[in-house]
């Protein structure tokens, strides 16, 4: 047993001199990973959302395609309420990250 506290003593040691560096994990950097891919995914959402408004737009004005400009707003709402989740998480990890650093 004294020869585990006699290395546990020098490893404390060496880090109080800064001869032996820890490795740790960047946890920050995976957080504003996962950050930044939400929004990412968000964004695509929004994009592909604004597209299919504009389609249904396109198709109802041109008349006899009333039905495929549904489908289209339809698609739209849905991913719209894809997009809201998706900022709602990015809330979520904003909050997480603000209790974090204090």
């Amino acid at each position: 047993m004294p020869l585990r506290v006699r290395r546990i003593d020098n490893t404390l040691e060496q880090l109080e001199t800064g001869n032996l560096k820890l490795r740790v994990r960047v946890l920050e950097g995976e957080r504003a990973a996962r950050r930044a891919g939400v929004l990412q995914i968000a964004t695509i959402n929004t994009v592909a959302a604004v597209g299919l408004l504009d389609v249904g737009t396109q198709l109802a004005l041109h008349g006899g395609l009333e039905f495929a400009a549904g489908t289209c707003y339809s698609v739209a709402a849905l991913l719209a309420v894809f997009v809201a989740l998706g900022f709602k998480r990015v809330q979520r990890l904003d909050k997480f990250e603000k209790e974090i650093r204090g």
